[in-house]
C-alpha cells in the first residue's frame, strides 16, 4: 500500500481498492476518512464537525460529483477535496469539501504527489478526477500597507480594545455587563421570595386549598429555579473576566477579573489569532456581518474562546484595496482586508504578540 504525507501530520494510504486518510497525533493514529471500492465514504465525528458534513459519518458515492485538486494562490498550497452534489451542498452551504492540502509556493514540488492521491481516490470512489492547473501569475501591483484604525477600538457595545503601558493591549468589557448580572440576580431573588411567600400563605392561611393541588408545589419548583439563577448570575459576576490582557513582553494572554487572573495562555502555546464572522445576505441590502468571534488558535489544534458579539461594527474608514478574501474559507488576514472593528482588533493583537491572524468568513 502506497503512503503519501500531507500537511498537518496527515498520512494517506492507498491502493487500487482502498484509500484512507490518517491523523498522526500525539496519541494513537486515527483514521479520519476511508473509502473502499463499492462502499460509501466513511469519516469520523471530528472530520464531520470541521467540514460541516453530515453527522452520520457516511457519504454516499452518488453524493460526490468529482474529486478535485487545485492550487490556491491565497495560501500557496495544493488542496485536494470533493465537489459535492447540489442537495448536500445546500445543506452545508458549500459544494467544496477539502480533504487534505500540501503547502507548495513553487506549485511544482508536491503537484505530482497530490495528483497521485487525488487520482487514487477518484479510482476507488469511481468519480472523475479534475486537476485545476495554477494560473500564470500576473504582475503584482505593489499596494502600500494600509494603516489599522487607531486605538481604542469599540468592537461592539460590550468590548473595547485599548492600549496600555509597555505596549500591552487590554480588551475591556463594558461595566454595564456586570451590573446587568447583579440586576438579574436581584430580580430573580425578588420573584423567588414572592413564590415562596405565596406558597407559605397557601399552606397556612386556612383558606380553600389550591385547585389543582399541584400548584403550590409548582410554586416551590419555580422558586428553586429562580434561586439557582440568582446564584448562577452571582457566580458569573464574580468569576467571568472583565478584562483580557495581551501582554507584549511576556507574550501571553490572560483573562482577569479585577486584578485576579482567571486563565492564562502563554505565547509558546499560541499559534495564531482566529477571527470568525458570519455574513448575512438580506434581500435588497448589502451583505453585512451578523455575528463575530475572536479566539486563540493553540498548538494542540484547539481554540481558546476570547469574546463574541451579535453586532459587529463595520469599519467606516477607507475600504481595503487588496483582493477580496473568498467566502466560506479560512484565509490569512492583513490590513488590506479590514472591514470591521473585530478584524482590526484581531490584527492589533496579532501584531502585539507577533502572530499570524486567520479570518474565517461564513455566509448565511
Amino acid at each position: 500500500m502506497e503512503r503519501i504525507a500531507a500537511a498537518e501530520n496527515i498520512t494517506i494510504e492507498m491502493n487500487e481498492t482502498r484509500w484512507r486518510m490518517i491523523a498522526n497525533g500525539n496519541t494513537e493514529p486515527q483514521v479520519l476518512l476511508e473509502a473502499e471500492a463499492g462502499r460509501p465514504v466513511n469519516y469520523v465525528t471530528d472530520f464531520a464537525a470541521t467540514r460541516r458534513m453530515p453527522s452520520s459519518g457516511s457519504l454516499q458515492i452518488d453524493q460526490i460529483q468529482r474529486v478535485v485538486l487545485g492550487w490556491s494562490p491565497g495560501d500557496e498550497s495544493w488542496h485536494l477535496g470533493l465537489l459535492l452534489e447540489m442537495e448536500l451542498a445546500q445543506e452545508r452551504g458549500s459544494r467544496w469539501c477539502e480533504i487534505a492540502h500540501w503547502p507548495d509556493p513553487s506549485t511544482t514540488v508536491f503537484q505530482e504527489l497530490a495528483a497521485r492521491a487525488g487520482e487514487s481516490l477518484a479510482q476507488v470512489t469511481t468519480r472523475p478526477f479534475h486537476l485545476v492547473e495554477p494560473k500564470p501569475e500576473a504582475a503584482k501591483v505593489e499596494i502600500p500597507p494600509r494603516p489599522l484604525p487607531a486605538l481604542p477600538i469599540e468592537i461592539s457595545d460590550t468590548w473595547t480594545l485599548q492600549a496600555a503601558e509597555a505596549g500591552d493591549l487590554h480588551l475591556v468589557r463594558a461595566p454595564r455587563v456586570g451590573r446587568t448580572m447583579l440586576r438579574r440576580a436581584v430580580w430573580y431573588a425578588f420573584w423567588a421570595v414572592v413564590y415562596f411567600v405565596l406558597v407559605y400563605l397557601t399552606f397556612t392561611s386556612g383558606i380553600a386549598p389550591a385547585n389543582p393541588p399541584i400548584l403550590p408545589y409548582l410554586g416551590i419548583f419555580s422558586g428553586l429555579v429562580l434561586v439557582f439563577l440568582v446564584f448562577k448570575n452571582i457566580y458569573l459576576y464574580l468569576t467571568t473576566p472583565d478584562r483580557i490582557v495581551i501582554d507584549a513582553e511576556a507574550r501571553q494572554v490572560r483573562g482577569q477579573r479585577g486584578s485576579v487572573a482567571r486563565w492564562m495562555e502563554r505565547g509558546s502555546n499560541i499559534q495564531g489569532i482566529y477571527v470568525s464572522q458570519v455574513i448575512g445576505r438580506r434581500r435588497g441590502k448589502k451583505p453585512s456581518p451578523q455575528y463575530g468571534e475572536l479566539n486563540l488558535y493553540l498548538a494542540n489544534g484547539k481554540f481558546h474562546y476570547l469574546i463574541s458579539t451579535d453586532h459587529v461594527e463595520e469599519y467606516e474608514g477607507e475600504p481595503g484595496t487588496g483582493e477580496d478574501l473568498p467566502p466560506d474559507t479560512v484565509s490569512q488576514l492583513t490590513s488590506q482586508h479590514v472591514t470591521t472593528s473585530l478584524q482590526a482588533a484581531a490584527l492589533h493583537i496579532g501584531q502585539t504578540l507577533d502572530l499570524p491572524v486567520w479570518y474565517d468568513q461564513r455566509s448565511t
